[in-house]
């Protein structure tokens, strides 16, 4: 299996640049719900961005930025 690189960016409403993480994953999907596992520590404050490739894959949570 290929592993593609994704940053995932997760941050806190509010906060519009967020944390930046580079992680590999098999998949979009995967790396989607890394970032979801991610974004809970805000306890549904929290929004969360990935992108592979310089694409965004998909966005979501409280404000989608």
């Amino acid at each position: 299996m290929t592993k593609h690189t994704y940053q995932i960016t997760i941050g806190e409403t509010g906060n519009e640049c967020g944390h930046v993480y580079t992680s590999e994953h098999v998949s979009d999907t995967a790396a989607i719900r890394a970032a979801k596992r991610m974004c809970s520590e805000y306890h549904g404050d929290g929004w969360w961005r990935v992108e592979c490739a310089g694409a965004t894959v998909s966005r979501g949570g409280r404000d989608n930025y």
